[in-house]
Formats: C-alpha cells, structure tokens, sequence
C-alpha cells in the first residue's frame, strides 16, 4: 500500500492561511450605517465552510461525525459532508469526534469567501494501515501531530524546511515522492512534495512547532497547539521571506572593462546590465540561483551560486569573444562549440577565502584543465588543482555537454557541499558554478 499522503487538506489551496499573531484576535470590522438608531449592532462577516469528512484508506464517507467550530455544531450525513456558519478572515478549530475515527483538530484560517473543504480522517482503517508500514504501534496515550507549510502568496510547498517541536515523539515523518510508502523518517521536507512533517506518538499537551530554513522564511499560524491524548491534529502555517537585494556587475575577462547591455535572466526577473555592466534582482537569502547572461560580443553564460543574506556586489568576469580568442592563441587549444567551458570557484564557507591544494575533476572528458596562476605569464596554467597566492578557480575548456558532475578534493579533507552537485553544460556555452567548502567537524 501507498500511503502518500496522510492528512493534507484541500485548504491548503483553497483558504488563505492562518493569520495574525496565532492568539485568535477577532477581525476587524467597520461599522456601517444601517438606517436604523444608534443601538444597532453590526454582526461581523461569515462565510460558509462546507466540510467533506472521508476515510483515507477507503475514501468511503463518514456520516455521523460530530463537527464543531467555535459556537457553530453540525453532523456529517450520510454523504460525508457537514455545512457551517463561521466567522470570516478568522483563526478556528475544527473540532470532529466520532464512532470509528479518533478524534481530529485542525488549526486553520478562514478565508473571506464561502468555500468547500475535503479532509480525509485518519480513521480506524488508516491507523491499523500506518501501523503496519511503521512497525510501531500507535500510542492512545499521546497524539498524531501533523505541522503543514506553505508559501503564503503561491500556497507552494516549501522544500528543506525543517519542522520541529518541544514535545517527544517516537517517530518524525515527510512526505517523499521517492520513497514506496510516499512517507520517509525525518522532519525537514522534501522537494516535489507536501512540505508538511507528521510526529507519530507525540507527547500529549501543549506543543510549540519551530520552523528552520536557510532562506530565512518565517512561519505565522498558531504559536501553541493542544494536542489531546488519542487525538490526530493538523495545523497549518503561512511562510513567507524577506527578499534580498543582490548586485552583480558584468566585466570583460581579458580588459576588466565594464559590460553594459547584457541580459541576465534569474528567478523570472530579467534585466540588462547599465552603462556600469550592473544589475541588481531580489532574492531569498541563502539561495541557491542560476543566472543566465546573454549578449553580443560574448558566448552564453550560466552562473550558478548561492546568494548573500545581505545587499552584496559579487563582480563576474565573462568570457567575451576577445577573451576567447586570446585563450585559444595563449594555449594553442581551439574551443570547441559543441562542448563547453566549465569553470568552478570553490571557496571556504563563511569567509570565501581561497583554497589553495584542492583538486577539482569532472566526470566528463575535457581537452584541458587551466587554474589561476599569478607567476604566469598568461595568469593561467595548466593543471586542476589550485596554487598558493591565486584565486581558487578552476577552468575545464571543451568539456563534454551533458550534465556534469564534479568532484574536489584536498589534503585537509574540504567537502564542497554547497554548490550545485550536478551542473548542466550546454554546447556552446560559459559555465561558471560557485561552491562553498569545509572540513567536516568530527
């Protein structure tokens, strides 16, 4: 059995989710003038949340089920499904309890419209199936916690976001398309799928949930949770970041001269250099982006790197067809345009400083391998591993186009985990991928 997907609701794309400080502060409403005397009231705004409660496993409807949100009670008839009135723009509770179910709360906030939610319930049948596949047994005791992210302006799952809690729990799970049970043990979320993270046996009582991303993404909904003895709740979370402003200028890479006109596409924003080779796009922190440079006089460009978590000028030195033409005549090598050039900029985590002794290779035939050399004529010599007194850059000429993936390796024991681990190389084209390297602590 498959089980993909435990307790996600359809309001993760249907409703706005929670808002304001998790402490349920009433909306805000504006009196209107209704006609009458000043003894008027003005009701605050409702919508309508119809509810469609259904067995995971099965899919059979649950008719029967107690539902309760705020002062507002229904049951599910025999078509699973239960309508209520309930305040607009607002933190709620569904609370729903029943025969063969166990009882269910979900944290979310209503949006301003009347809208229609389907939830399938960890009944009986579900819980026996998610007992076998865990191998564990599910504890009456304590409860089933699942937390779920999204991005609050596209509903997208957030991938590498990490999901914690002050409560013990037997086991922490993600959904993983990559995995048979669609389930794997962790508690940081997965690309391609929900970014929601479920703790199995969790300790009953109060529990705060902490969010940890390396973009910095900041998690509203409610700051606590009561997760009652027997009970299965579902929380949802609105994540949003604050862009960075990232600067890059554009240089010749033989003259240094500045390189105006270019277009430089990344993250959907495109852009042209200015009369300085400047562009500036916005950005997560901690990113890693791509940007694609195109223009005359030069070959395609792709830069792969990670961004800054502040306003930061990172200066590139393209490949123009001057620069490739000296290349070739200093090194007596023709570049072949159905391969490609790869250069990779490994440098210390942290202080970007250079690394001197570290090898890099690719799994791909190359014609010639060049680092930066200070006491060379050209400021080039051949050879892939990095010298003293010279930036840390490696140049592969004619590497072989495909997906590339390189590998580095020095005395120290430097791991280059950050950067891109496989790099697309496309005929023609100047490829430029930043890493970040440290030795592992022991």
């Amino acid at each position: 059995m498959r089980i993909s997907t435990i307790i996600i609701s359809a309001s993760l794309l249907l409703l706005p989710l929670w808002g304001g400080s998790g402490c349920g502060d009433d909306p805000i409403t504006h009196p209107t003038d209704t006609g009458g005397d000043a003894t008027d009231t003005v009701e605050p705004p409702t919508v309508v949340l119809t509810l469609h409660l259904t067995d995971f496993v099965s899919q059979a409807d649950l008719s029967g089920l107690a539902v309760t949100i705020g002062d507002a009670t229904g049951t599910t008839g025999d078509d699973g499904t239960v309508a209520l009135t309930v305040a607009a723009d607002a933190d709620v509770v569904i609370d729903v309890t029943g025969p063969g179910t166990r009882p269910h709360l979900f944290y979310i906030h209503t949006g301003a419209d009347d809208a229609s939610l389907a939830y399938p319930l960890a009944a009986d049948p579900t819980i026996s199936a998610f007992e076998a596949i865990l191998q564990l047994t599910i504890d009456d005791a304590r409860g089933i916690l699942e937390i779920a992210a999204v991005d609050a302006d596209t509903g997208a799952p957030i991938p590498d976001l990490t999901i914690a809690t002050d409560a013990a729990a037997d086991v922490a799970l993600v959904y993983d398309p990559t995995s048979q049970t669609g389930l794997s043990a962790g508690n940081t979320t997965v690309a391609g799928a929900p970014s929601a993270a479920i703790f199995v046996n969790i300790a009953a009582g109060s529990v705060t949930p902490t969010f940890t991303h390396l973009w910095g993404w900041t998690c509203t909904g409610p700051a606590a949770l009561d997760v009652p003895a027997g009970s299965h709740v579902l929380a949802e979370y609105a994540c949003t970041y604050t862009p960075v402003r990232q600067d890059v200028k554009l240089t010749d890479f033989v003259s240094g001269e500045v390189v105006p006109g270019a277009t430089v596409s990344v993250l959907g924003q495109t852009l042209t250099s200015d009369a300085q080779g400047l562009v500036a796009y916005d950005a997560p922190p901690n990113a890693d982006v791509a940007l694609t440079v195109t223009g005359t006089g030069f070959r395609d460009h792709v830069i792969y790197r990670r961004t800054a978590d502040h306003q930061a000028l990172e200066t590139y030195p393209l490949a123009t067809d001057t620069t490739i033409s000296t290349l070739e005549a200093a090194l007596q090598v023709t570049v072949d345009d159905t391969k490609g050039i790869l250069e990779l900029t490994p440098r210390e985590a942290g202080s970007r400083a250079f690394i001197p002794g570290l090898t890099a290779e690719l799994d791909v035939t190359y014609d010639v391998g060049l680092v930066f050399d200070a006491e060379a004529a050209t400021g080039l010599s051949a050879g892939t591993t990095t010298l003293a007194g010279s930036p840390s850059t490696i140049i592969f000429v004619n590497a072989a186009a495909g997906d590339v993936t390189p590998s580095f390796s020095d005395a120290a024991g430097n791991v280059c985990s950050v950067g891109p681990q496989v790099v697309p190389i496309a005929a023609g084209s100047y490829v430029i991928a930043e890493y970040e390297c440290a030795v592992p602590s022991e």
